[in-house]
């Protein structure tokens, strides 16, 4: 299950893992279409090396070439 956030949670609980879209990050989750949520971890996801979030940890993305 898909959570969408409108701003950073304190905590990342720890059966979900923070996501963002391909949108250039932004402080400011919805400004110039950058939307982010939270969701278990899956195949589908490859951690994102851009410096977003930082004081969180690891974040990802959706996985430009899905397993096969």
């Amino acid at each position: 299950m898909i959570t969408y956030v409108a701003q950073l949670p304190a905590v990342i609980p720890d059966d979900q893992v923070l996501v963002h879209n391909s949108a250039r990050p932004t402080r400011f989750i919805g400004y110039r279409g950058f939307r982010a949520w939270l969701e278990p971890a899956s195949k589908y996801l490859t951690v994102c090396p851009c410096d977003w979030a930082s004081e969180l940890g690891q974040h990802y993305r959706v996985s430009i070439f899905p397993p096969s």
